[in-house]
C-alpha cells in the first residue's frame, strides 16, 4: 500500500512537469474548433455528475453516453465502454473504448482487447490489441499491472500503432518513418481514513509519416492526463478536485520544394481543474457545488498563407451548483445552475486584428433521472435555459445521458 501511494505521487509530480500533450486520434487533419463563448459552460452541464462518476468507476463493466447541444448545428458527445470476465482463476479477457467530440469532429476510436495473466493475485500481465480488417491498422501492446482494479493498482502499458503498416499497407505509397508508440500510466488508491485518489496519463511519442504521392510530411506527438483526488470531513460532507489536461502538435509539411501544397502546423492545449464540495442530507437530498476553469488555445501557422496565421483561445471561470431530490427510489429531479466569466479570443498575426468576446455566461439545467431498481442502470432527461438572455434567447437545449454499470 505505503508503494502504490509513494509511486502515485511520484507519477503526478513527474506528469505536472511535462509539457502538456494527447494520444493520437487517427486524425490528420488540421483542427478547427467552433466554439460558441458559453460552450464550456454547456460542457460542464452535460458531463456526469459526481454520483456517476463514483459509480462508474467502481464498477468492473459498463456503458455510457452522454451527449448535449453546443449551438445550432454541434453537439458535445462521449461514449464509453468497459467489459470484463474471468475465464478462469488465473485469466481475464476484456474489451474497451472511449469516444468524445468537443472541439472538432474526431474518427471513431477503435475497440480495445485485453487479455489479462494473474501470476499472483497482486501482479499481472497482459496482451493488448486493436485489430482491424486491413491488417496495416492493426495495434498490439503489453500492460502489467500491481495491485487489482477499481483501487489500490498501478497500472503500465505500451502500445504500437499501425504496427504492420510499413510492410501491409495496400491503401498508398505512404510509411512511417517513426511508428506510433502510446505509453500508458493509470492507477487509484483509497486509504481506510476515505482520502482517494485516481489519475491517467497517456503519452503519445513522436510519430513521422511521410505521404511521397501528396509531397507531405506529417508529425503528431501529444500528452494527455487527468485524476481527481477526494477527501470526506465528515460522514456527509466531501470536498476534492478534479483536473484534465491535453495538448498536441501536428505539422504538415512539404517534402520538397518542386510542388508545395501545404505548409502549415498547430499547436493545441486544453485545461481544466474543478474544485468541489459533495453534501448529502439523508438519502433524499444532494448538493453539490464547486468552481471549475477550463482554457483551450489553438495557434495555427500557415507559411503558404500568412492571413491563416492566428492564435485562438476559449477560456471560462464558472461557478455552479447541483441539487439532486430523490422523488421515489426510481425517480429523481436535479436542478443545475452555472455561471461564470467568459472570454473568447482570436488575434490574426499578420493583419495586427484581434476579435475579443467577453462576458458573463449563466445556465439553468432542470434534469429528470430515472433508474432501475438496481440502480445500475440510469437515464437523464435534461432542459437548459439561458439565464442571461431570457428576454432574447431563453431556451438553450437539451441533453441526454445514459449509464449501466454491473
Amino acid at each position: 500500500m505505503k508503494l502504490l501511494i509513494i509511486i502515485y505521487f511520484t507519477v503526478i509530480l513527474l506528469v505536472s512537469t511535462c509539457l502538456p500533450v494527447s494520444g493520437f486520434d487517427n486524425d490528420r487533419d488540421l483542427d478547427l474548433p467552433d466554439f460558441n463563448r458559453e460552450n464550456f459552460i454547456d460542457i460542464h452541464s452535460y458531463q456526469f455528475s459526481k454520483i456517476r462518476e463514483d459509480a462508474w468507476y467502481a464498477a468492473e463493466n459498463g456503458w455510457r453516453a452522454t451527449g448535449g447541444s453546443l449551438s445550432l448545428d454541434l453537439l458535445y458527445v462521449d461514449t464509453q465502454l468497459k467489459l470484463r470476465r474471468n475465464i478462469s482463476e488465473n485469466f481475464s479477457i476484456g474489451i474497451s473504448a472511449s469516444h468524445e467530440v468537443f472541439y472538432s469532429e474526431k474518427p471513431i476510436a477503435p475497440v480495445t482487447g485485453e487479455l489479462e495473466f494473474h501470476l499472483l493475485p497482486w501482479l499481472g500481465f497482459s496482451v493488448m490489441g486493436r485489430p482491424g480488417y486491413e491488417k496495416q491498422d492493426d495495434d498490439l501492446g503489453y500492460a502489467m499491472t500491481l495491485g487489482q482494479n477499481p483501487w489500490n493498482y498501478l497500472k503500465l502499458s505500451r502500445m504500437e500503432e499501425d504496427v504492420y503498416y510499413n510492410e501491409k499497407n495496400i491503401r498508398d505509397a505512404s510509411f512511417y518513418k517513426q511508428i506510433p508508440v502510446v505509453r500508458q500510466a493509470e492507477g487509484a488508491w483509497h486509504l481506510s481514513s476515505g482520502f482517494r485518489g485516481r489519475f491517467e496519463l497517456i503519452e503519445q511519442q513522436k510519430l513521422i509519416q511521410i505521404f511521397p504521392e501528396e509531397n507531405l510530411y506529417f508529425e503528431y506527438e501529444g500528452i494527455e492526463y487527468s485524476g481527481m483526488l477526494d477527501h470526506p470531513l465528515t460522514d456527509a460532507t466531501m470536498v476534492g478536485m478534479s483536473f484534465r489536461t491535453f495538448a498536441f502538435q501536428k505539422y504538415r509539411l512539404p517534402l520538397n520544394e518542386s510542388d508545395i501544397q501545404e505548409d502549415h502546423d498547430q499547436s493545441v492545449q486544453y485545461v481544466s481543474y474543478d474544485i468541489y464540495a459533495y453534501t448529502v442530507r439523508g438519502t433524499a437530498h444532494h448538493l453539490t457545488s464547486g468552481v471549475r476553469w477550463d482554457r483551450f488555445v489553438n495557434d495555427v501557422h500557415d507559411r503558404l498563407n500568412e492571413r491563416m496565421n492566428y492564435d485562438y483561445k476559449l477560456e471560462t471561470l464558472q461557478a455552479y451548483g447541483v441539487f439532486r431530490q430523490q422523488i421515489t427510489p426510481q425517480k429523481a429531479l436535479e436542478y443545475g445552475l452555472f455561471a461564470g466569466d467568459a472570454e473568447e479570443l482570436t488575434e490574426w498575426h499578420v493583419q495586427h486584428f484581434r476579435k475579443d468576446s467577453h462576458g458573463i455566461e449563466a445556465k439553468l439545467r432542470v434534469s429528470l433521472e430515472l433508474l432501475s431498481p438496481s440502480a445500475q442502470d440510469v437515464i437523464m432527461f435534461s432542459t437548459t435555459w439561458n439565464l442571461d438572455e431570457l428576454l432574447t434567447d431563453f431556451w438553450d437545449g437539451g441533453h441526454l445521458s445514459f449509464q449501466t454499470v454491473f
